[in-house]
């Protein structure tokens, strides 16, 4: 009675409801007859790498000249510790600067690859800039986390397989697809 079917915003919101709803079916639909087979999955989890974990600590100032220098000081010999607990302006500076262990999905992008570049024991040559500021990264230490057993592994292991199958299909489809856009 109130004419919403009419209304054009609606009637385009109900179009993109039921081309949405068909996409997923078609995909469930194709999921369903995908085949993972055990000699995959055994493969898959030969390639796995344990996870790592980075003992780091850093320092943390506002600008970038002031983290510049106090590379400069590191380089001349200057004690990381020290500097972070005088000059770090983050609350880890009390305990020298130290993060703890931390995954590389745990840090800010930006300090993930300047941690993924140094060797155990350095620090970072060049300030990094996080977004909530400019850091002096020292990495201490690495460790391989527990690779999980085949059992732990098997069922996400093959859903892994599946999505990637899914992902390679529907990107076929796009590059066959004719697109016109109005």
């Amino acid at each position: 009675r109130r004419g919403m079917l009419e209304q054009r915003e609606l009637q385009a919101e109900i179009e993109l409801q039921y081309k949405t709803l068909i996409g997923q079916r078609l995909i469930q639909d194709y999921a369903a007859g995908i085949e993972v087979t055990e000699e995959e999955v055994l493969e898959r989890y030969e390639q796995l790498e344990p996870d790592r974990q980075y003992r780091i600590r850093h320092i943390l100032v506002d600008e970038r000249k002031k983290a510049e220098a106090l590379i400069a000081r590191l380089d001349d010999g200057a004690s990381f510790a020290r500097l972070a607990r005088r000059h770090s302006q983050d609350e880890e500076a009390a305990r020298d600067g130290s993060l703890g262990w931390l995954m590389l999905n745990q840090m800010a992008e930006a300090m993930a690859d300047a941690v993924s570049a140094l060797d155990k024991g350095a620090y970072t040559a060049r300030p990094v800039d996080s977004g909530h500021g400019w850091h002096v990264i020292e990495l201490q230490d690495v460790r391989a986390m527990h690779k999980p057993s085949l059992e732990e592994a098997r069922d996400w292991l093959r859903d892994d397989l599946i999505e990637e199958r899914i992902r390679a299909w529907i990107d076929e489809l796009r590059a066959d697809a004719d697109i016109e856009l109005k």
